[in-house]
């Protein structure tokens, strides 16, 4: 299927103001240049929004907090936002963040870590391993005995490989995980890089620069912490919410993982949104990104209880 009229629109607009990056291209000012196109402000109250800092590996991880309750404690998703592990940051992804909180009535931590090429992997996973330590503490009205971790994109990978750390170290307990046409899988192999290579804003040949500036050169990409489908073993991991996109390089990374999960016994949710490109959930007009919210807001109310 093509994709809808309206996503087509939108992804013409973006790859004429934001082509692919090159072997070459500056990573710092390619993230300056992407942050320079900004989205609308969102239109979603919120009853409170909240910046602090959390202390992190190497220095404070700056979070907003979004709470469309009371006083009682209730659960929180850790968002992790995308951006290709080089840009992206809180501002980017506050509509996405502020529609999770209300539709969901979790409490919503959205994370600003450490971005690439300046402090490569694990970097970013470390300071969202230590903003989810944080939280199982049960500050500032979070149950902490309920946390889901969530993120698109790069953050979808963070998103796995979180899960994979706090496993490996023994916790804080995950009780839901949710991949958002997620990166996982270094590689770059499978069907769709070849079908969806061009056209469709995000190119293959963007992801695998976008794995150049994570990785430390020479780095085995493989490790299962950066390359989540590596990983031998998924049994246990926390159930999954996974969304993927049918035009998009990285559709396959979330359908194969998901695929894993479930030969495993690990409770799955796998839906790909056929018509839809990578990052549609960021735009609230588009009927695709209004499922999505209420798939990913179904998903954690079925983890609350």
């Amino acid at each position: 299927m093509a994709l809808v009229a309206e996503e087509q629109a939108l992804v013409d607009m973006m790859s004429a103001a934001r082509p692919t990056p090159k072997k070459d291209t500056d990573a710092i000012a390619y993230r300056n240049a992407g942050l320079a196109f900004k989205l609308p402000p969102s239109n979603v109250e919120v009853a409170r929004v909240e910046d602090f800092a959390v202390p992190g590996p190497a220095g404070d991880v700056p979070v907003r907090l979004y709470s469309n309750g009371g006083e009682k404690a209730r659960p929180a998703l850790l968002y992790m936002h995308g951006g290709g592990f080089i840009g992206g940051n809180i501002g980017t992804h506050d509509d996405l963040c502020r529609r999770i909180a209300v539709e969901s009535d979790w409490i919503v931590i959205s994370i600003e870590y450490r971005l690439s090429p300046e402090v490569r992997f694990p970097g970013a996973l470390e300071d969202c391993y230590a903003v989810l330590k944080w939280a199982s503490q049960s500050p500032k009205g979070i149950d902490g005995s309920t946390l889901a971790v969530g993120g698109d994109s790069a953050g979808g990978n963070l998103t796995g490989a979180i899960t994979l750390l706090a496993r490996e170290r023994g916790g804080p307990k995950i009780a839901h995980q949710l991949l958002l046409y997620p990166m996982l899988d270094a590689a770059c192999v499978g069907s769709s890089y070849e079908e969806n290579a061009t056209g469709y804003f995000l190119t293959s040949e963007a992801c695998r620069w976008y794995w150049e500036q994570y990785a430390e050169p020479g780095f085995d990409r493989t490790a299962p912490l950066m390359s989540p489908l590596k990983v031998d073993d998924v049994a246990g991991l926390p159930p999954a919410t996974v969304i993927t996109a049918d035009h998009d390089p990285l559709r396959d990374d979330g359908i194969r993982y998901a695929e894993r999960l479930k030969k495993a016994g690990v409770p799955v949710e796998a839906t790909n949104m056929v018509g839809s490109f990578h990052g549609f959930l960021s735009f609230p007009q588009l009927a695709s990104a209004q499922r999505g919210v209420k798939l990913i807001a179904d998903a954690l109310k079925k983890a609350a209880t």
